[in-house]
């Protein structure tokens, strides 16, 4: 009887052990599709794309933020022979960055670019094709940037 309630206990104590490592494993999971702010001094450029191959349009959003992108324009600017039909995108992108000594561009997941990528899609979707430059965020996303600033 001794040995048989001994091991109930440690089933239990594994069942348990293994509830906090799924919960703990589920956090890191969710953090690593967050927002992160780049190291000091760098600054990060988050830049969103739209397609809507039905109307033809493109929508398109540059975030920068500072204390990571369509994947497919990453590749190209990381291996621009591997990639010939982006040569012209590529080559302003590498002029834009001329002068600049250190940059590197990622590719970041679509949870951890949210907000350039809502507005991006804001054109597609919601036809505000309004070209536009300001400080701050638009008001419609105030609870998006809200919510990836209290992860930094």
């Amino acid at each position: 009887r001794k040995i048989k309630d001994c091991s109930d206990e440690w089933f239990q104590a594994q069942e348990i052990e293994k509830m906090e490592d799924d919960k703990e494993s589920s956090v890191v999971d969710r953090r690593k599709n967050l927002w992160r702010p780049p190291p000091k001094p760098w600054l990060k450029c988050n830049v969103g794309f739209s397609w809507d191959k039905g109307k033809k349009i493109c929508g398109a959003a540059w975030v920068i933020r500072n204390s990571k992108d369509g994947n497919d324009i990453v590749c190209a600017v990381n291996r621009p022979k591997a990639w010939p039909s982006f040569k012209t995108q590529v080559e302003q992108i590498s002029l834009a960055f001329n002068g600049i000594l250190d940059w590197r561009i990622e590719h970041e997941q679509k949870k951890a670019n949210l907000g350039a990528f809502l507005i991006a899609r804001s054109v597609t979707v919601e036809d505000r094709s309004q070209s536009y430059i300001a400080q701050g965020y638009p008001f419609w996303l105030k609870e998006v940037f809200t919510n990836e600033s209290c992860v930094t």
